[in-house]
């Protein structure tokens, strides 16, 4: 997978994570521990492809 690929998979789902605990503030959908516990594990991971695809892509651009 290329890095910017898994740079905007990242974003999205940390995006998404936040737009969900956004609407559970807002109690648009039911706070409660599975949606949160869903929602924590979604930006970690979408917080953790991000994070790889930076690193994969500075190190594709190699040395100057």
């Amino acid at each position: 997978m290329s890095p910017l690929r898994l740079m905007g998979t990242g974003l999205v789902l940390l995006v998404g994570s936040w737009g969900a605990v956004f609407l559970m503030v807002l109690r648009t959908i039911p706070s409660d521990l599975v949606v949160a516990l869903v929602a924590y594990g979604v930006s970690v991971v979408g917080l953790g492809l991000g994070v790889v695809g930076v690193a994969l892509w500075v190190r594709s651009r190699g040395t100057r």
